[in-house]
């Protein structure tokens, strides 16, 4: 009778090491630092944001142009379309 292989492995060593590295990574406090300035940034954006959406519902003019982009999709995906080509042509013409 052949010997049955456990299904569990046991991690290589130099899996080992790099599992270790990683996680000696997440403490050091470099990438603390890093990670509260990111937590820090996305909360500011977060209510940058919100204050955009707050105006932007607010206005009358938005909220038209908005019904009209719902009604005709297609029309102001082409006026984009081509105010972003002639805007192009245009940085171009500059270089």
């Amino acid at each position: 009778m052949a010997k049955k292989k456990g299904s569990k492995k046991k991690p290589k060593k130099k899996e080992k090491k790099i599992e270790d590295i990683a996680h000696s990574l997440e403490k050091s406090p470099a990438v603390c630092k890093l990670s509260a300035e990111e937590k820090e940034f996305a909360e500011r954006m977060e209510k940058v944001t919100k204050k955009i959406d707050h105006v932007l519902s607010a206005n009358e003019e938005v909220q038209v142009l908005k019904k009209e982009i719902k009604e005709k999709p297609l029309t102001y995906a082409a006026l984009a379309f081509t105010a972003g080509v002639a805007l192009c042509a245009l940085l171009k013409g500059r270089h």
